[in-house]
């Protein structure tokens, strides 16, 4: 892999994000995760309080 390159993964797993950090993937993203966020942020806003992304400031 060229180290001038980021790299971003999407993957499955634990076991498969552990394996693909140990080799220098620069970003693993979890499509479970990543849509478990996504509902919490909704279900936030409607709420009136604060989300994921805003509280990480990324909204």
């Amino acid at each position: 892999m060229n180290p001038s390159l980021s790299s971003v993964v999407r993957t499955h797993g634990d076991e498969e994000r552990a394996y693909l950090e140990e080799r220098g993937v620069d970003r693993v993203v979890m499509g479970e995760h990543a849509l478990a966020l996504s509902l919490l942020d909704y279900v936030l806003a409607h709420r009136g309080e604060a989300g994921f992304a805003q509280v990480e400031g990324r909204a």
